[in-house]
C-alpha cells in the first residue's frame, strides 16, 4: 500500500481538492450560494450609486460596516467536526437562534438605520452595500471556521509561521 502523501500548504489546489471532501455538501453550497448573493447585491448597490450620483463614501462605510456585522453574524452557525461523517458540519445553537433573529431584525430595519445616517440618494446605495457586506462577512466567517476546524484534524496543513 502506498504512503500517504503530505500535502504542502504552498499547493492550494491540492488543499483545495483534498478539504472539499471533508466539508458537507450542505455547507459548501450555503457557502457558495451567499457569495454569488453578496456579489449580485454588491453590483446592485454600485449601480445604484452611480444611477443616483451617491457619495462613495457612504457606500464603502456600508459595506464596511456591513462586513463587521457580517462576520459578527457568522456565528449564528456553530461549525464543527462531525466525527461521525468525517466532515466539518454546521447546525444552531441557542446563541446562533438568537444572532439569527437579530440578522432578521437588522435586515428588516436595515433602511430605517441608513436613514439615521445619510438621506437621499445615498440611501438606497448604503443600504445595498450594507447588506452585501454582511453576506460577504458571513461568507468570510464560516470559511474561516472551516479552515480552523480542518486544520485542528489536521485534514489541511497548518499556515507557515510568519518571521
Amino acid at each position: 500500500m502506498a504512503a500517504k502523501k503530505k500535502l504542502a500548504y504552498s499547493d492550494h489546489r491540492a488543499v483545495r481538492e483534498h478539504a472539499k471532501k471533508h466539508i458537507h455538501p450542505k455547507l459548501g453550497r450555503t457557502l457558495r450560494l451567499s457569495l454569488l448573493i453578496a456579489a449580485i447585491i454588491f453590483v446592485v448597490a454600485l449601480y445604484d450609486a452611480v444611477r443616483d450620483g451617491a457619495n462613495p463614501l457612504w457606500v464603502a462605510g456600508g459595506l464596511v460596516i456591513g462586513l463587521v456585522i457580517g462576520l459578527i453574524l457568522s456565528r449564528s452557525h456553530k461549525i464543527s467536526w462531525s466525527e461521525n461523517d468525517r466532515q466539518v458540519t454546521y447546525a444552531l445553537d441557542a446563541l446562533g437562534i438568537l444572532l439569527l433573529l437579530a440578522s432578521v431584525a437588522v435586515d428588516l430595519e436595515r433602511e430605517r438605520l441608513v436613514g439615521l445616517f445619510t438621506h437621499g440618494p445615498s440611501a438606497a446605495a448604503m443600504s445595498m452595500a450594507l447588506l452585501a457586506g454582511i453576506m460577504y462577512g458571513r461568507f468570510i466567517g464560516g470559511a474561516k471556521a472551516i479552515g480552523r476546524t480542518l486544520r485542528e484534524q489536521k485534514i489541511i496543513p497548518d499556515r507557515p509561521k510568519r518571521r
